[in-house]
């Protein structure tokens, strides 16, 4: 979540440290490399904003805000603007864009919505070619949990229809299930707890955190799973089931384990271990 900037000079191999602060991210060349379009963290209003500065000198020229990196497109006919293609929410946006005076050149426009994109690294599903063709995906699959016996035939519902990221723990005493949603609020994921036998459902965490992998207490009263923030280090913390919810942060990840994902719980309730990228 936090890194430096490299420049590899193509001739040689050498490697050399940029002056991009710390807390940026996906930086690429406006077209005759003398800018750098960038995304950072923006302390004071506790969003990202997209950035441009020239090059090598490094003075940064703040511009629009935005929940996704931001791409580059070239006009498409001389005497037209350039764009800035990135996402606000689940809605792909452009802005048009004065790349020789490196300003914004009038209001931004929707182009696309329900663009997935995964909040937690600014990752979008879309990308925009140097000839004006722009590829996107939009919508995220749905689906349901059902129970199976081993010779694949349905036997129950577990929950309604939604966008499951896939990641699953049932208890140990069975009644109750772990799953992880997609959420296109923040393009994040959400843990939630389902009964066994799909009449009730819990939510357990919301933006602007977001949370990945829950894996069962041995006893069943707590769960662990993988939390970070827009800004912050991803941690592994735990969650009181029952009672005042209490959460717990038991390790917090840093420049080199850049996830903190468990992966299981011991029997005996000792140890967790989990994955740190």
């Amino acid at each position: 979540h936090h890194s430096n900037y490299d420049r590899v000079l193509v001739e040689s191999g050498s490697l050399s440290e940029t002056q991009v602060g710390k807390g940026t991210r996906w930086p690429q060349f406006l077209p005759g490399g003398q800018h750098l379009l960038y995304v950072a963290f923006d302390t004071a209003l506790q969003r990202f904003r997209a950035m441009v500065s020239d090059y090598p000198s490094f003075k940064p020229v703040p511009l629009m805000e935005t929940d996704s990196m931001v791409q580059y497109a070239p006009p498409r006919r001389p005497g037209e603007p350039a764009y800035l293609l990135f996402l606000h929410g689940a809605s792909l946006v452009a802005q048009p864009f004065d790349p020789d005076n490196l300003r914004l050149a009038g209001e931004p426009f929707p182009i696309a919505q329900n663009v997935i994109y995964y909040g937690a690294t600014l990752s979008p599903s879309f990308s925009v070619s140097s000839n004006g063709v722009l590829v996107y995906q939009a919508g995220f699959p749905i689906s349901e949990l059902k129970w199976y016996d081993r010779a694949g035939k349905e036997v129950g519902i577990v929950s309604r229809p939604a966008a499951y990221w896939g990641t699953l723990r049932v208890s140990a005493d069975g009644r109750r299930v772990a799953a992880v949603v997609f959420n296109p609020e923040n393009g994040g994921t959400d843990a939630w707890v389902f009964d066994a036998n799909g009449r009730e459902s819990r939510r357990l965490t919301f933006p602007p955190e977001v949370s990945r992998r829950p894996v069962w207490s041995p006893e069943g009263k707590r769960l662990v799973f993988g939390k970070s923030l827009p800004n912050g280090s991803p941690e592994l913390t735990t969650l009181d089931l029952d009672g005042n919810g209490h959460e717990q942060t038991l390790h917090q990840a840093g420049p080199d384990t850049p996830h903190a994902l468990p992966t299981d719980w011991s029997p005996d309730g000792r140890f967790i271990a989990f994955d740190n990228g």
